[in-house]
């Protein structure tokens, strides 16, 4: 039995939508490893004062979890120490899962 996690990136280019779309599979593949399926979801463009474009694509991405991997206790937001939760606020907010919400991530991916 396999279970697959879905997340949405968006991949820019100055060439093409294509190019875009394999920018944002790249750069994901640096990051999350056994990337099985890349689905387009949208496409556009980005135009500046200048009349330079950027192509934008949208793709759902799945990667398969790994059995066997553990997170270490202390990762988890739910088993942080009372200490660290009165420090830092909390690494999982219904801001930050959020459609549309800001990632941290490169120009060439942005979370949907």
């Amino acid at each position: 039995m396999s279970v697959y996690k879905v997340i949405e990136v968006i991949g820019t280019s100055t060439t093409s939508w294509e190019d875009a779309a394999a920018e944002a599979v790249r750069t994901t593949a640096a990051t999350i490893r056994d990337l099985r399926v890349a689905e387009v979801v949208k496409q556009d463009m980005h135009l500046d004062e200048s009349g330079a474009i950027t192509y934008r694509t949208k793709l759902q991405l799945s990667f398969k979890y790994e059995h066997g991997q553990r997170a270490h206790p202390d990762s988890r937001p739910d088993r942080a120490r009372a200490s660290d939760r009165r420090s830092r606020p909390p690494a999982f907010t219904a801001e930050a899962l959020a459609p549309g919400s800001p990632h941290p991530a490169g120009s060439a991916l942005q979370t949907a």
